[in-house]
């Protein structure tokens, strides 16, 4: 480096100490009020939490499910908290502790320990993204979901209709399989084929009891929405005041610079 340059590296500098002292005050103010605002605007800020539900309809599709979950989402972003009440069954001081409400096909669409659980039933899984003020909230709020699908006039015709199926496969199990009893085939439980429910291939006696054990289970446990993974209680909050703030901060003091970057070229201009 030739002392040239260390000349001109000495002069910039000096140049820029002289305008932060002759702007001074202007920076100082903006530093000043930038902090202040900053920390004012996230003292006043409610802290919340994010957390997550997945479920699924066994009897409608995901998109479905999504459209007619829409207007809880939509009566959140109004702020509407007497009508989201009202259709979650909630009290209106849980439905204002709902900061955003959203609803979305799930990330996680398999379950390896499960393939056949996948496969027929968890396809479908649809993601409720919340933010919320009160981790309190979280099970009213699982319960009222159900609440409003249980009280959606399509979803309750098509649970009627895909529980008579399953009643009506049931009985026709049982008395299949007591007819096989009372003839006596039941000795043959190895080499007797029975077919009980839809499937295309017959099923040996044993099977077909199974098969009618799961037909039960399945219409003891339909409903218009089953939770696969619950809301969480996150420890930290989702918002961070220091990001805030130093956003803020950041804006003033940018302003700052600019308003004296400004003052001083009207003044070479005067000069």
């Amino acid at each position: 480096m030739n002392p040239a340059d260390n000349i001109g590296l000495t002069d910039f500098l000096v140049l820029v100490y002289r305008f932060f002292i002759r702007n001074f005050k202007i920076l100082a103010a903006s530093i000043i009020l930038g902090l202040c605002i900053g920390g004012v605007y996230s003292y006043q800020k409610k802290t919340y939490y994010t957390s997550e539900l997945i479920g699924f309809s066994p009897v409608i599709n995901e998109n479905t499910l999504l459209e007619i979950l829409g207007p809880l989402k939509i009566l959140s972003e109004e702020k509407n908290y007497t009508e989201l009440s009202r259709l979650l069954n909630i009290t209106e001081q849980e439905a204002s502790d709902i900061r955003t409400l959203n609803f979305a096909e799930s990330r996680h669409l398999k379950t390896s320990n499960a393939p056949n659980l996948t496969d027929k039933k968890l396809n479908n899984l649809v993601l409720v993204q919340l933010d919320t003020y009160n981790q309190g909230i979280y099970q009213p709020l699982a319960k009222g979901l159900q609440y409003y699908l249980n009280n959606n006039a399509f979803i309750t015709s098509r649970l009627k209709l895909e529980k008579q199926k399953k009643q009506a496969l049931i009985v026709a199990g049982k008395n299949y399989l007591q007819k096989l009893d009372s003839s006596q085939v039941f000795t043959q439980a190895n080499t007797s084929k029975v077919t009980i429910s839809n499937q295309t291939s017959p099923v040996d006696y044993n099977m077909a009891q199974t098969q009618l054990e799961n037909l039960k289970i399945d219409y003891e446990t339909l409903n218009s929405f089953t939770i696969v993974l619950d809301f969480f209680n996150a420890k930290k909050p989702s918002n961070q005041y220091i990001f805030i703030t130093s956003a803020i901060f950041i804006s003033f003091l940018m302003g700052g610079l600019l308003l004296s970057f400004l003052l001083e070229l009207r003044q070479l201009a005067r000069d």
